[in-house]
């Protein structure tokens, strides 16, 4: 009897194991048919979180925090962009603004330049803002998954008032060339990058 229960509770045992591993590792192990895999994971995956009642207009005009991200990409032939991934930023502390211009070329070795300006800087860059009516954008999140970087843009804006403005593509561009001409121009000059 004695060697009953021990047989039996070895091979309770060695059944619960046996149900561990299966269930943690040959199950997840797999493959799944296209319909159970779930939407976040699959490449090409179109994902639209915009919020379509965000604010499309901007009262204040003193810019305390900005940050802009952009691809070239879709520009094949620009005469004035190099092909690769733009990032400028400019913050405001105290009487301080600081400002960075970051560009990562597709084959290249990434270009970074940080500088101090004045309020002028930030004056002229709302000013761009609003010729271009960039703050129609609010809202906008899109995100397509398995793309291996940044093909669209970004931008994030906070302003004095609270106010704010954020809207992202990682695939397509939604603000116009110019726009990012007359942006890129001013932090070019506040940073002297050529």
């Amino acid at each position: 009897m004695k060697y009953l229960i021990i047989f039996t509770v070895i091979v309770l045992i060695l059944a619960f194991v046996f149900v561990l591993i299966f269930t943690d590792w040959i199950i997840p192990q797999r493959a799944y048919s296209q319909d159970e895999i779930p939407e976040e994971v699959i490449d090409g995956h179109r994902k639209d979180n915009s919020n379509v009642s965000a604010q499309k207009s901007v009262e204040s005009n003193r810019i305390i925090d900005f940050s802009l991200e952009f691809s070239t990409l879709s520009w094949a032939d620009d005469q004035y962009f190099g092909e690769g991934i733009y990032r400028l930023e400019a913050k405001k502390t105290d009487e301080k603004v600081y400002v960075k211009y970051e560009f990562n070329p597709y084959d290249g070795d990434r270009e970074v330049y940080e500088a101090e300006a004045d309020e002028n800087f930030l004056i002229s860059l709302d000013k761009s803002v609003k010729e271009y009516g960039i703050s129609e954008f609010n809202g906008k999140d899109v995100f397509v998954s398995g793309l291996p970087d940044m093909y669209g843009e970004r931008i994030s804006i906070l302003y004095e008032s609270g106010e704010t403005v954020y809207a992202s593509d990682n695939q397509d561009g939604f603000i116009c060339r110019d726009a990012f001409v007359q942006i890129e121009m001013l932090f070019a000059e506040a940073t002297k990058t050529e």
